[in-house]
């Protein structure tokens, strides 16, 4: 009825006009949505209200996962606010803020892209984590589920690319070449699809994000689209222009199975997380936002927003708040539901656990700084080398002595907060030092050989020569046998305990450099029965697990891309941690050389590592000057369980350099020590379980 009251009093050019419109390809029965005739059964009061300077471009809201927190922008920062109080969190500044934002999921960070930049926050710290060079009118589309990845468009194609490097890991094409100018791109609630809107051209054409599938093409806006979202189950799409519609899409087909017409013009279109609302944006005279019940896609609500307030929607996880942003304000409103959603979580963070992991102790939520100890003589700092527990009140740390070839070895008792002893040893240059696991004996690798220290006396053992320059020391996990690395062997040695003896066992040896694919052996990690060894080419950058018995591959890890400085095998012989260059920390199966998860920490040649003897925690040292952190991740998930930051208004503030060069944790894992230049720091961690195994 409505479409034939418009053709009476048409014009010849509004005539041609509706002709074209009716054209276009839909065939749902429109209905019409005016504020008169709405039946209004609720409206909204307004919760928060946040002021933000005038910008040209429009406002824009998001959530973070957890729903703790909204973030959008003013005077060309970006901005995170409590979610509950709507008191502010963070302010980050970001020049040349170009408006694409988003919260990273699993993680405590915003990334928003400055023009050929996409720039990472950690909005708790307020520090820039990272910053990616991207290619020049390059679009930031959003994360995938993960965390890990992001999609991005370019040069008419969609780029899945690594969150951390930036690196393309796929793409595919995605528009004809005649479609290509203005657009815009949206994911779907769980990442899975991509509508890729053409604004000028009114199309919108569906893709399934993993395959690069072009799934459906949906036609019938006459004027400019100007909002598009998915239904949480994919089952439909959402559009809206300046011709004053509200589409809804069978995402599949293609086919319009509800035209809704406006009053204005649309801005914007949100589904609740259940799917069972739709809010929609709009502007005409005045801004408004309204509520449709998808089951019948009757009006709600209608309530009128701030100037320009309806231009961007963001339902909070919960489903309980709406927000609202324009130019100068960001609104959210508190909607009437019976009961608030539960944050879903993403399907990477709902791994099912054993049995046997859902009923052990939990893990550990704080720790408590519980000794500090100055580590420097006549106040000089000394860099540390080496830090182990001898037990869980004994501490010790080996640290460059005052001249050249020196090194001096402290013990530090915890319990009566002093130093118990310590002892001065000269040699050539040492390169590595490694501890039994029962802290019984320390060995020192240099030039020459090797040499024992027993920690319970503080007494030195015969030292031994060995076939080369030692680059590291490894035990085995009975810790009576220990390995030295060299370029060109590998030299086996035993510890006699009762004759207090170091002893030279069996040598292999690759000086014709015909075994291992030339892969030297001097930075290789070894498994805990010493029987296998993880190493790298460096010429073709294979990384590989051997066999030393009988020295064929075992496997090759999976993914590995650059020079990796440091690797090692979990006390368990599961799984295999490198450190690759400017790349998060990866972790790969010792067996078949998959890679399984990358943890959130960047590392280099000088990360201080350390893994629990129960090979469920990897703690990881760091920090820039004056500023040091230890950081503890959970193996099994990749997840961040705590944050230790060293500060300048520490006890020893006098050291100016607080960067954490060495750590370890105590034989079971409910002690953490971290050593700087000129102090000592050891945390209890709360809730640890107790595994003396």
């Amino acid at each position: 009825m409505l479409v034939e009251q418009r053709l009476k009093v048409a014009t010849p050019i509004a005539l041609m006009w509706v002709l074209s419109w009716l054209s276009v390809g839909y065939h749902a029965q429109p209905t019409s949505l005016s504020p008169g005739k709405a039946e209004k059964k609720f409206s909204p009061p307004e919760k928060i209200q946040v002021k933000v300077s005038r910008g040209e471009r429009p406002g824009i809201v998001v959530f973070s996962e957890d729903g703790q927190h909204f973030a959008g922008r003013d005077q060309g920062s970006i901005v995170v606010w409590n979610a509950s109080s709507g008191k502010e969190a963070a302010r980050l500044d970001a020049n040349q803020f170009s408006g694409y934002l988003a919260f990273v999921p699993r993680h405590q960070h915003v990334m928003s892209l400055f023009r050929s930049q996409l720039k990472r926050f950690d909005f708790t710290s307020k520090e820039l984590v990272s910053t990616l060079n991207l290619e020049q009118f390059e679009d930031f589309i959003g994360f995938l589920s993960d965390g890990q990845h992001f999609v991005s468009y370019s040069q008419g194609k969609i780029q899945i690319r690594d969150a951390k490097k930036g690196e393309v890991l796929r793409d595919f094409p995605i528009l004809d070449r005649f479609l290509l100018g203005s657009g815009m791109l949206i994911l779907s609630q769980d990442r899975r699809l991509l509508a890729n809107v053409h604004t000028s051209k009114r199309l919108i054409k569906i893709w399934d994000v993993e395959s690069g599938k072009e799934l459906s093409t949906l036609n019938g806006h006459s004027k400019l689209i100007q909002g598009v979202c998915f239904c949480p189950a994919n089952k439909w799409v959402a559009s809206t222009g300046w011709d004053k519609t509200v589409k809804i899409w069978n995402a599949k087909t293609g086919e319009c199975i509800q035209d809704i017409l406006l009053p204005e013009s649309g801005l914007q279109v949100a589904f609740s997380p259940d799917g069972k609302w739709l809010a929609v944006g709009s502007v005409g005279n005045k801004s408004r936002v309204s509520i449709l019940d998808t089951a019948n896609w009757q009006q709600l609500a209608l309530w009128e927003t701030k100037v320009n307030c309806s231009r961007n929607l963001a339902f909070h996880p919960q489903g309980h708040l709406l927000a609202t942003a324009g130019s100068e304000y960001i609104q959210v409103w508190e909607l009437p539901v019976e009961k608030k959603l539960p944050i879903k979580l993403n399907p990477f963070q709902q791994q099912k656990q054993p049995d046997d992991e859902k009923k052990r102790a939990s893990l550990p939520q704080t720790a408590g700084l519980s000794a500090e100890f100055s580590t420097s003589d006549h106040r000089q700092q000394r860099e540390p080398k080496f830090l182990g527990f001898i037990s869980d009140s004994l501490v010790i740390q080996v640290r460059r002595g005052e001249k050249p070839g020196e090194e001096r070895i402290s013990a530090f008792d915890l319990k009566g907060r002093k130093e118990a002893w310590s002892v001065v040893r000269k040699g050539s240059s040492l390169y590595s030092h490694a501890m039994s696991p029962d802290g019984r004996l320390l060995v020192a690798g240099d030039q020459d050989g090797v040499r024992g220290l027993d920690t319970s006396s503080g007494k030195g053992l015969l030292a031994e020569n060995a076939p080369d320059r030692v680059s590291r020391i490894i035990f085995s996990a009975a810790g009576q046998e220990f390995v030295s690395l060299s370029p060109l062997s590998i030299q086996y040695w035993k510890f006699d305990d009762k004759k207090n003896t170091i002893e030279k066992g069996k040598l292999i040896s690759n000086e014709d450099k015909k075994s291992f694919d030339g892969h030297l052996l001097s930075r290789a990690a070894m498994s805990p029965d010493l029987q296998r060894c993880a190493t790298q080419n460096n010429m073709t950058g294979e990384f590989c697990v051997w066999d030393l018995s009988t020295r064929n591959k075992v496997c090759t890890l999976k993914g590995v891309k650059k020079l990796i400085y440091k690797v090692m095998y979990t006390p368990n012989g599961k799984w295999i941690i490198g450190v690759e260059h400017k790349t998060p920390i990866g972790i790969w199966d010792a067996e078949n050389g998959d890679e399984l998860r990358r943890i959130d920490a960047i590392g280099d040649l000088l990360t201080p590592m350390a893994v629990s003897r129960n090979s469920k925690w990897l703690a990881v040292g760091g920090g820039t000057i004056p500023r040091g952190e230890v950081t503890l991740w959970d193996l099994a998930t990749g997840k961040k369980l705590l944050s230790l930051a060293i500060h300048r208004d520490t006890k020893f503030a006098k050291f100016k350099d607080h960067t954490v060069r060495a750590v370890a944790f105590n034989q079971t894992a409910t002690t953490l020590a971290a050593a700087t230049e000129g102090s000592l720091y050891v945390w209890e961690l709360k809730e640890s379980p107790p595994d003396k195994k």
